[in-house]
Protein backbone atom coordinates (compact mmCIF):
# COMPACT_ATOMS: atom_id res chain seq x y z
CA UNK A 1 0.00 0.00 0.00
CA UNK A 2 1.70 3.27 -0.87
CA UNK A 3 2.47 5.72 1.73
CA UNK A 4 2.55 9.69 2.25
CA UNK A 5 5.95 10.92 0.40
CA UNK A 6 6.02 7.65 -1.69
CA UNK A 7 7.40 7.78 -5.07
CA UNK A 8 4.84 6.20 -8.15
CA UNK A 9 3.60 7.07 -11.98
CA UNK A 10 0.94 8.98 -12.57
CA UNK A 11 -0.06 8.43 -15.98
CA UNK A 12 -0.73 11.61 -18.08
CA UNK A 13 -4.00 11.69 -19.99
CA UNK A 14 -1.91 13.58 -22.81
CA UNK A 15 -4.06 16.24 -24.98
CA UNK A 16 -6.94 15.84 -27.26
CA UNK A 17 -5.98 13.63 -30.81
CA UNK A 18 -5.76 16.24 -33.60
CA UNK A 19 -8.12 15.46 -37.10
CA UNK A 20 -5.30 13.48 -38.44
CA UNK A 21 -5.22 10.75 -35.01
CA UNK A 22 -1.68 12.66 -33.52
CA UNK A 23 -1.15 14.31 -30.06
CA UNK A 24 0.70 17.87 -29.01
CA UNK A 25 1.63 15.87 -26.19
CA UNK A 26 0.79 11.79 -25.65
CA UNK A 27 -0.44 9.83 -22.96
CA UNK A 28 2.72 9.52 -20.28
CA UNK A 29 3.95 8.39 -17.73
CA UNK A 30 5.23 11.14 -14.72
CA UNK A 31 6.52 11.03 -11.33
CA UNK A 32 4.59 11.63 -8.72
CA UNK A 33 4.36 12.01 -5.28
CA UNK A 34 1.64 10.97 -2.76
CA UNK A 35 0.24 13.87 -0.52
CA UNK A 36 -3.13 11.38 0.85
CA UNK A 37 -4.01 8.05 0.79
CA UNK A 38 -7.32 7.36 0.63
CA UNK A 39 -9.39 4.32 1.04
CA UNK A 40 -8.22 1.14 -0.32
CA UNK A 41 -9.90 -2.03 -2.34
CA UNK A 42 -9.18 -5.61 -3.22
CA UNK A 43 -8.81 -6.26 -6.69
CA UNK A 44 -7.62 -9.25 -8.84
CA UNK A 45 -4.75 -8.43 -11.27
CA UNK A 46 -2.71 -11.62 -12.79
CA UNK A 47 -3.83 -14.37 -9.87
CA UNK A 48 -2.89 -11.90 -7.35
CA UNK A 49 -5.19 -10.60 -5.05
CA UNK A 50 -4.35 -6.53 -4.33
CA UNK A 51 -5.40 -3.84 -2.27
CA UNK A 52 -4.71 -0.24 -4.02
CA UNK A 53 -5.68 2.92 -3.07
CA UNK A 54 -7.44 6.13 -4.28
CA UNK A 55 -4.42 8.63 -3.88
CA UNK A 56 -3.87 12.47 -4.04
CA UNK A 57 -0.74 13.06 -6.07
CA UNK A 58 1.47 15.83 -6.64
CA UNK A 59 2.45 15.18 -10.48
CA UNK A 60 6.22 16.08 -11.25
CA UNK A 61 5.60 17.46 -15.24
CA UNK A 62 8.71 18.69 -17.09
CA UNK A 63 6.80 21.83 -17.44
CA UNK A 64 5.54 22.53 -13.39
CA UNK A 65 3.69 20.93 -10.81
CA UNK A 66 0.28 19.31 -11.57
CA UNK A 67 -1.73 18.22 -8.14
CA UNK A 68 -4.71 16.02 -8.84
CA UNK A 69 -7.22 14.52 -6.01
CA UNK A 70 -8.86 11.21 -6.25
CA UNK A 71 -6.42 9.28 -8.63
CA UNK A 72 -7.30 5.75 -9.58
CA UNK A 73 -5.02 2.82 -9.59
CA UNK A 74 -4.74 0.85 -12.39
CA UNK A 75 -1.88 -1.86 -13.16
CA UNK A 76 -2.13 -1.56 -16.35
CA UNK A 77 -1.65 2.20 -16.93
CA UNK A 78 -4.50 3.43 -18.11
CA UNK A 79 -4.30 7.29 -18.52
CA UNK A 80 -5.45 9.62 -15.54
CA UNK A 81 -4.45 6.67 -12.93
CA UNK A 82 -1.62 5.61 -11.17
CA UNK A 83 0.71 2.51 -10.47
CA UNK A 84 3.68 1.37 -8.42
CA UNK A 85 7.01 2.40 -10.56
CA UNK A 86 9.40 -0.40 -11.29
CA UNK A 87 11.51 -1.42 -8.55
CA UNK A 88 8.56 0.44 -6.47
CA UNK A 89 8.22 -0.43 -2.08
CA UNK A 90 4.81 -1.58 -2.46
CA UNK A 91 3.29 -5.17 -3.24
CA UNK A 92 2.55 -4.54 -6.61
CA UNK A 93 5.67 -2.89 -8.41
CA UNK A 94 5.77 -4.08 -11.86
CA UNK A 95 7.25 -2.67 -15.40
CA UNK A 96 6.01 0.27 -16.16
CA UNK A 97 3.11 -0.53 -18.62
CA UNK A 98 1.74 3.28 -20.01
CA UNK A 99 5.68 4.30 -21.26
CA UNK A 100 7.99 4.40 -24.13
CA UNK A 101 10.71 6.80 -22.36
CA UNK A 102 11.91 3.78 -20.30
CA UNK A 103 14.60 1.85 -21.09
CA UNK A 104 13.83 -1.73 -22.16
CA UNK A 105 16.22 -2.80 -19.27
CA UNK A 106 14.47 -1.39 -16.77
CA UNK A 107 11.03 -2.68 -17.96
Amino acid sequence: MPYVGEFVHYVARGTPPREDGSQAYPSACRAAVVTAVGEATTFRHDELVLDAAVLDLCVLNPTGLFFNQGVAHDPDGGPGTWHAHFGGATTFATPCPASSNVPDSRR
